[in-house]
């Protein structure tokens, strides 16, 4: 495959969406480079079964996004991964299409993602422990992928106080060499 991955990695409400549009934006105005695509989960969702989320039918949302992305790389395009990718399983996934994958991780603050499902009408992201969920997920990440990043930041009580750009992008980093190895 020839095409190229950008994965963007946040929390839910975190702008990821808003990023996307940018990138897109971006592409219109310059017409230079490999053409453009954003692959967005929720919309993949919302087209094959109605509704943002259903639990059942997730291992063929997800079945469906990665026959897509393969699609989308074997057609030369640079894909953008709208999705949150907060697990080490979602990053090994897109490291396995594209060992040479870009991430761009959206530190928006937890209060502030919360703030905006409320402002969005989607209090169910807070309210079901959604946005808490991939919190903690994004603290499992540099936790378990990163040992050093770990032992030096074992005094940390928080998980927000862990999630800087740096340790993600370092534990990202640590998966692609397990993963290319």
């Amino acid at each position: 495959m020839s095409g190229q991955i950008t994965t963007l990695i946040g929390l839910p409400r975190a702008g990821k969406s808003t990023f996307a549009k940018r990138w897109m934006e971006e592409y219109y105005r310059t017409e230079y480079g490999m053409h453009r695509v954003v692959l967005n989960r929720d919309n993949l969702r919302l087209a094959i079964h109605g509704q943002r989320f259903k639990e059942e039918a997730e291992n063929f949302v997800h079945a469906v996004t990665m026959a897509m992305l393969k699609a989308l790389l074997m057609q030369d395009m640079h894909v953008l991964v709208d999705e949150c990718n907060t697990t080490k399983d979602s990053i090994k996934g897109i490291l396995k299409l594209d060992a040479n994958a870009e991430f761009i991780y959206l530190d928006t603050p937890i209060e502030v993602c919360k703030q905006r499902a409320y402002a969005s009408n989607q209090p169910d992201l807070v309210e079901a422990g959604v946005i808490d969920r991939f919190h903690t997920n994004l603290g499992k990440l540099v936790r378990n992928n990163h040992p050093d990043i770990a032992i030096r930041n074992c005094g940390l009580r928080t998980d927000s106080e862990l999630l800087t750009k740096e340790n993600i992008l370092a534990s990202i980093e640590e998966i692609r060499k397990r993963v290319s190895t």
